[in-house]
């Protein structure tokens, strides 16, 4: 009984071993400082990585043998065409099953779409919107500015965009927001919306701090956000030093007085 229980704790042993050194490999990847061109972009760094690196970064670029290449939002975000980067950290994308809807002039268009959002990154939509209501039942007279579609188990109204708002929501209705075209084709609503529009990437301060460090931006089971450090990192920790990655990518140790 000793025997196998000693051959049970050695095998255990064995394979967190395999995982730890697994896990540091992982982290001992050397990052890019900035990634190829990819299909119509030009080089891009950090919060941005590429298929080969995913570890590297916080979204993936990739498609970059294909026309237009695409993006993943966050680590398990929707997937988008992705237009340009910008050198203040926003991209402009299209979102292709958006954009199906409005050819079809499809009322599966009127659903209000949501950004992703981690413990590392947000996002927020830099192009106009367009704010239409749906509700269940129609409205009274009074909101004669709006207009009605898609009359079928409820009702969508809108007004034009350069339009104020009412200030307290219809009733029975609820708030969505598309992005809208510039050119603001306002006798057809389904040609006042585009697929295309703009999105200002935030990485939160914590994983700058992370990254800054040589970490990695994580979160865990609970989605709360905690850095993997390198085993170089948490040594220069233990001698009361402060780790950091310099200009070069090159991991450098600083004491306490410096």
């Amino acid at each position: 009984m000793a025997c196998r229980s000693y051959l049970q704790f050695f095998v255990i042993s064995q394979l967190l071993l395999l995982s730890s050194a697994e896990e540091e490999r992982e982290l001992n990847k050397t990052c890019l400082c900035s990634f190829p061109p990819c299909g119509n972009l030009s080089q891009f760094t950090f919060p941005f990585t590429n298929l080969k690196h995913p570890e590297c970064g916080l979204m993936v670029v990739d498609n970059c043998n294909k026309p237009v290449p695409r993006i993943r939002l966050g680590k398990a975000g929707p997937f988008y065409n992705i237009l340009n980067i910008a050198q203040d950290v926003s991209i402009t994308v299209e979102d292709q099953v958006f954009q199906n809807h409005l050819n079809q002039r499809s009322c599966e268009s009127f659903k209000n779409f949501s950004l992703p959002s981690s413990a590392s990154l947000s996002f927020y939509v830099k192009s106009k919107l367009l704010s239409l209501f749906r509700c269940t039942d129609k409205l009274d007279n009074k909101f004669t500015s709006f207009n009605s579609t898609c009359n079928s188990s409820s009702f969508i109204y809108y007004n034009h965009p350069d339009d104020d708002l009412p200030s307290i929501l219809p009733p029975n209705c609820s708030l969505i927001q598309l992005p809208v075209n510039k050119t603001r084709k306002s006798g057809d609503l389904f040609n006042m919306l585009t697929s295309v529009f703009s999105l200002q990437v935030e990485v939160h301060r914590v994983c700058w701090e992370c990254r800054w460090r040589g970490g990695q931006c994580q979160n865990d089971s609970k989605g709360n956000f905690q850095c993997a450090e390198t085993r170089e990192c948490n040594d220069c920790h233990k001698k009361r030093g402060y780790c950091h990655i310099d200009d070069k990518g090159n991991f450098q140790c600083e004491n306490e007085r410096t």
